[in-house]
């Protein structure tokens, strides 16, 4: 359970509470995890809201903080891994922000990268609707993260994706907010892995009604643009 302003937490910086779970669904007192925990990178500081977004699967759990200043530039944002070894509550931990090796873009005063966040498998999918990208303000950017499948996580890949790369249909807007929600799915059409991207803000003519676009990993399939229109 993410508390992002726990009073408990140094500087209430936010925490984690990792409540073990009896075989009836019972949950035993919980341990707390924050950023002055040994073993979690980074410093517990007032404002980073770490816990403000969970996703995980399997022993890999990603925590947004997008209050965490990096660099001087505040809120915005940062992302840490937790990879349990199934030993008690042991783990490996990785600490990604914009400026990490890997990402197109970097890291700026209220990107709040972590507030928007996705795991299947060894994939993080990271949104980050309020980058600014040329003179499009708060067009929005998506990266998602290959993590290596050793207990101790690195990054084998970073895709760095926004509606000007590649292959991606539309173009980059002022307030399209592109990865206001992310999903990594299985499975659809000709891929074995695709990030689902929601952008409120997208436009059909001139009118905000938002969009979802599906963009295929790691294969030649073309992604796909669905505005409200399609359904």
């Amino acid at each position: 359970v993410g508390s992002p302003a726990a009073a408990n937490s140094p500087h209430g910086g936010g925490a984690l509470f990792l409540y073990p779970l009896a075989d009836d669904g019972t949950p035993g007192a919980p341990a707390i995890l924050h950023q002055d925990s040994p073993g979690v990178p980074g410093d517990s500081e007032s404002g980073d809201q770490f816990g403000w977004t969970l996703a995980s699967d399997g022993n890999l759990l990603a925590v947004g903080a997008p209050g965490e200043t990096t660099n001087g530039r505040r809120w915005s944002g940062a992302v840490t891994l937790l990879k349990f070894t199934g030993v008690g509550l042991a783990f490996n931990a990785l600490r990604l922000t914009q400026d990490s090796a890997g990402f197109e873009t970097r890291a700026e005063a209220h990107d709040e990268l972590g507030g928007h966040l996705a795991v299947r498998g060894n994939f993080v999918a990271m949104g980050v609707p309020d980058e600014d990208l040329g003179s499009a303000r708060a067009t929005g950017i998506v990266h998602v993260v290959e993590v290596t499948a050793a207990v101790k996580p690195t990054v084998k890949r970073v895709y760095n994706l926004h509606q000007n790369s590649a292959g991606i249909p539309g173009v980059n807007e002022t307030n399209d907010r592109w990865g206001s929600a992310v999903a990594l799915a299985a499975n659809i059409g000709c891929t074995p892995l695709s990030v689902v991207i929601g952008a409120p803000g997208d436009k059909l003519g001139r009118t905000p009604s938002g969009a979802v676009t599906v963009v295929g990993l790691g294969t030649r399939c073309a992604a796909r643009w669905l505005p409200l229109a399609t359904f």
